[in-house]
């Protein structure tokens, strides 16, 4: 369960290939929730969580935050102390 005060929620699809490098700039900001939606899943780190889910859930992040392509990414702020994070800046396409 995610613990920080904010986060970068990122969208992709590890079957584009290789996410590194365009993290590699996003790190160094604020930890990072990565969320694959060929759900792929990978080892997190300390400042890189990396998740996945069953294909409903994605669907509903997806509409939620409406995605319209990948990768993406957004802010995410902790909102009180029962876990609950809320959009805290605009979607942004991750060149």
């Amino acid at each position: 369960m995610p613990k920080k005060e904010r986060y970068i929620v990122v969208i992709y699809s590890s079957h584009m290939g290789s996410i590194e490098k365009n993290l590699a700039n996003l790190k160094q900001k604020n930890s990072l929730l990565v969320i694959d939606l060929y759900q792929q899943r990978r080892e997190s780190t300390p400042n890189v969580i990396y998740a996945t889910a069953g294909t409903n859930t994605l669907l509903k992040i997806i509409h939620r935050f409406h995605i319209r392509e990948v990768p993406s990414y957004f802010m995410i702020k902790k909102q009180n102390e029962n876990g609950l994070y809320k959009q805290d800046s605009q979607i942004y396409l991750l060149d």
